[in-house]
């Protein structure tokens, strides 16, 4: 967006987040059961988000990947953060 003008503000990475499914009716991952997380002793600064709006049980890594051109990036979660995020969930 603006790449003349923002260009050397604006640096997009690749983070990816996982959206897990919940069956229908389970409660145990939605607000209030399931609180919004991270865990600080986690060096890839894991957190999730409960089950809002029914899109699922999100996790994601705080972490800044490498450079990312919106526009033309890919957007499919790599096997290891699809790993990642099972050894929580």
């Amino acid at each position: 967006m603006f790449p003349d003008v923002l260009g050397g503000r604006i640096f997009p990475t690749r983070q990816e987040v996982l959206f897990f499914g919940i069956l229908p009716g389970d409660r145990r991952f939605a607000p209030p059961q399931m609180p919004i997380w991270i865990d600080f002793s986690d060096e890839r600064g894991m957190y999730g988000f409960p089950d809002l709006e029914r899109r699922g049980l999100k996790v994601a890594f705080d972490l800044h990947g490498p450079a990312f051109d919106p526009d033309t990036g890919s957007r499919i979660v790599t096997p290891e953060r699809i790993a990642d995020g099972r050894a929580v969930y």
